[in-house]
């Protein structure tokens, strides 16, 4: 592996920060507009720094409602769901690395295929 210009390292390093940055970018809206106050939210062209933020919002969803159930609750189901599905996967990828058959390659290969499938494509359907 040669050396890499500087001008190259430089471009690499934009280039991952403007994807950084876009990919964040929704995180940091939907902070901001949960502390932005409502008469501001709807104003054009939209403020990306709020003047005066308003925290009432996040302090009421913390106090009224019993929020830290949910999140355990969502916490139990994803590693419980997440447990099942490691469990099945890893006997039936073992399975099928040590079973030689036309049938073993085929289901192999119609997984991998389905994979590779973007998960949006299947919302195609839902909404025609």
């Amino acid at each position: 592996m040669g050396q890499v210009s500087r001008a190259t390292s430089v471009g690499r390093s934009v280039t991952i920060a403007l994807v950084c940055a876009l990919s964040l970018f929704p995180l940091y809206w939907m902070f901001m507009t949960a502390v932005t106050p409502e008469a501001r939210l709807v104003q054009y062209p939209p403020a990306f720094l709020p003047i005066h933020p308003d925290f009432s919002a996040l302090r009421r969803v913390f106090t009224t409602g019993p929020l830290w159930l949910w999140i355990s609750n969502s916490a139990i189901l994803t590693v419980s769901s997440v447990m099942a599905a490691l469990a099945i996967s890893v006997f039936a990828g073992y399975s099928l690395s040590r079973f030689n058959s036309p049938v073993a390659t085929g289901l192999a290969f119609l997984l991998l295929a389905t994979k590779m499938i973007p998960a949006t494509l299947f919302m195609v359907p839902l909404y025609m």
